[in-house]
Formats: structure tokens, C-alpha cells, sequence
């Protein structure tokens, strides 16, 4: 029997709903208000430096160069801003596709304090790296820059002279990698604690040496991280500092079969399974999407058939080493039967290790503990 339709609730819902609507488009007129004025406000002052500069040709020089470095820093400040609401815009809109790879934690960290080097120097803050040196994580490069970048210069812009930033990387579970950047700064407010991540709350302190923001930064931070289905949070007290903490899934360590026989994919599937548990395998069936696989996602070990459809293994292995940065991978070539033409195909390829067929289990695991830690 069907239950009588209850007028009475479903009024109620739909007065919950049109009031969660109308808050929805409360904060949607209160954010565009706010960024209205954001992006007009400095232009009054750039068409107002800037028509001094051409009205006025005997001003001296120190003055010309003042003007100039307001109105080079504001349309800085004004691109930074159109950057950051595109950015947001579209992460929100889903027009920005997450396009996640395997990266190292390390190196990631170390490439955004690059950039900031200058931004540090001038304060006299030493930035501390303490990130796993093996911790690899699976994120958009460009975008998990963008988000880390941020939070690094923000924990430059708000730390006074002779001060220090910790950058700390590790697991946090057996899913995901934790990033903490603690600055010794000015501290965040209590007031501004519960609007920090609001966009339609958004507000730009000054630093420690005048710097301005967009009052963005954060907000697209929090969408980056969220999008890749980690976690953004802080903890902050006044004049003593600020502590922010996000997760990111990490890159399970993989072994990529690039082969088309079944028989070869059970053994090696078998040897993995059973001796090398904590790492995936992945199997491909032909060089070119071995190769779109290797883009995404760099493994610790590749096994290929030196026979392939679309691409053969020589070919593989030539593309591999050119996209190659630093640290050799590790290739191990399945064949028929070794002998010298073989072994020089491969010899300018830094590729040594071949297994004759018929595979054994115990010869594959006896490689593959070769190469794998």
C-alpha cells in the first residue's frame, strides 16, 4: 500500500530548498559585488599614475620610477586575480580537467620554493624542506603547483625578517601523502578564521612588508586540493604563526607488463601477486598504450614482450629514455631466444636484462627482486 502524500512536509521541503536557494544567491551577489570593486579599484590609480607620467615629462626620474613600480605591481596584482577567478571558475564548472600523473613529493616542493626564492631572501627567511624522499603522489602537476606555490608564498608574505618556514611531506595513510607548511608570521584572526575558504567572504590582508593579495588564493587552493579528493585545514594563533595542512592521494607503486600473451601475463601476475605485494600490476597489451600509460603515471618497473602490435619493444623503450629525467627505469625484455642481434638492439638503450621464454616463476621473481627495494 502506497503512502498517503503528506502535503504538509513537502511544503516544508520546499521552503528549505528555496531558502538554501536564496542564501546560494545572496552569497553569489555579495561575491560578485566584492570582486567588481577588486577589479575596478586600481585602475583609477594606474589612469591616474598614468596620465601624470605623459602630462608631466620633466618629472624626475625617482618619481617616474615610483609611479611606474605602483602601476607595473598593481596590474600584476590585477592579472593574478583574473588568473586565479578563471582558474576557479572553471575547476568549478568542471571545464578544467584534473589530469593526474605520479610526481614526486621532493621534487614538487623543492620546484615552488624556486620560484619564491626571491620572495624569501628579501625577508631573510630560510625555508626548511623536510619531505620523504621516495613519497610520490598522484596529483595535476600544474594544478597542485598552483595550490603549493600559494601556500608557501603566503607563508612568505605574512612572516616578519630572520624568521623560518617548515615544509614538512609524508604519509598520512596507507592512501595518502600529507603536506604541512608552518610559518612563525603574524598569525590569522579569529575573525578571519571562519571566512578564510568563503568565496563569497573574500577579503586581502597586507604582508609583513606591504605585499598585496587578490583575497582568491586560498579558495582556489581549497577547489584544487578537494578536486583531487584530499583535504584542506588549518590551525592558526595570533602573532605566533599559522600551520596548513592538505592531503593528496599517493602513487602506488606499479609494475607495467606491456604484453599480448595470456599465458605470460598469468606468470607474471602470479610472481607479483606473490611475492611483491605492495606493488600493482598493470597490463598492456601493445607499445603505444603501454606508452600513454607511462605518461600518467611513472612505474618502478617495466616488463615488455620484445615483439609488439602497433609499436615493438625498441621503439618503446626509444621514447621511454627520451621523456627520462635523471634516474634510469628499470626495462626487462621477454624473448624468444637471446642471442647477439638482440642484445645490440638494446645495448645504446642502458637495457641489460632479457628473460628467455619458457617463463619460469622463480627467474622472473629472482629479476625483479634485482630491481625492486
Amino acid at each position: 500500500m502506497s503512502e498517503k502524500p503528506n502535503p504538509k512536509k513537502a511544503k516544508t521541503k520546499i521552503e528549505k530548498e528555496l531558502e538554501a536557494l536564496k542564501k546560494a544567491n545572496d552569497a553569489k551577489d555579495k561575491f560578485i559585488s566584492i570582486l567588481s570593486h577588486d577589479l575596478r579599484a586600481p585602475f583609477t590609480s594606474i589612469l591616474g599614475f598614468s596620465e601624470i607620467l605623459i602630462n608631466e615629462p620633466l618629472l624626475p626620474n625617482t618619481e617616474k620610477l615610483e609611479y611606474l613600480n605602483y602601476i607595473h605591481e598593481a596590474s600584476e596584482n590585477q592579472l593574478q586575480l583574473i588568473n586565479y577567478l578563471l582558474d576557479w571558475s572553471r575547476l568549478q564548472t568542471g571545464r578544467v580537467k584534473i589530469a593526474p600523473k605520479k610526481i614526486n613529493a621532493q621534487a614538487l616542493i623543492y620546484n615552488c620554493v624556486s620560484s619564491l626564492t626571491g620572495n624569501a631572501i628579501r625577508k631573510n627567511i630560510e625555508i626548511n624542506v623536510e619531505a620523504e624522499e621516495e613519497l610520490n603522489i598522484q596529483a595535476d602537476e600544474r594544478l597542485l603547483m598552483q595550490a603549493l606555490t600559494n601556500l608557501i608564498s603566503n607563508a612568505i608574505k605574512f612572516s616578519t625578517t630572520d624568521k623560518e618556514i617548515n615544509i614538512i611531506a609524508k604519509h598520512f595513510n596507507l592512501e595518502l601523502a600529507e603536506f604541512i607548511i608552518k610559518d612563525e608570521g603574524i598569525g590569522i584572526s579569529d575573525a578571519n578564521k571562519e571566512k578564510l575558504f568563503k568565496i563569497e567572504k573574500m577579503f586581502t590582508t597586507e604582508g609583513t612588508k606591504g605585499e598585496k593579495g587578490t583575497g582568491l588564493g586560498l579558495s582556489l587552493v581549497k577547489e584544487i586540493i578537494e578536486k583531487h579528493g584530499g583535504s584542506l585545514w588549518f590551525y592558526s594563533e595570533l602573532n605566533k604563526g599559522s600551520e596548513f595542512h592538505f592531503t593528496i592521494p599517493n602513487s602506488r607503486k606499479t609494475i607495467l607488463l606491456v604484453t599480448n600473451k595470456t599465458d605470460e601475463k598469468k606468470q607474471i601476475e602470479s610472481a607479483v601477486n606473490q611475492n611483491f605485494t605492495d606493488y600493482q600490476l598493470k597490463i598492456m597489451d601493445d607499445g603505444y598504450s603501454a606508452y600513454s600509460s607511462l605518461l600518467q603515471n611513472s612505474p618502478s618497473l617495466v616488463i615488455t614482450q620484445h615483439e609488439l602490435p602497433l609499436m615493438d619493444a625498441v621503439q618503446l623503450v626509444k621514447l621511454i629514455r627520451k621523456e627520462e629525467r635523471g634516474r634510469r627505469l628499470p626495462i626487462l625484455v621477454i624473448v624468444e631466444k637471446l642471442n647477439e642481434e638482440i642484445k645490440n638492439m638494446y645495448k645504446d638503450l642502458s637495457v641489460k636484462a632479457f628473460i628467455e621464454k619458457p617463463l619460469e616463476e622463480d627467474a622472473i621473481t629472482a629479476e625483479f627482486k634485482t630491481y625492486l627495494h
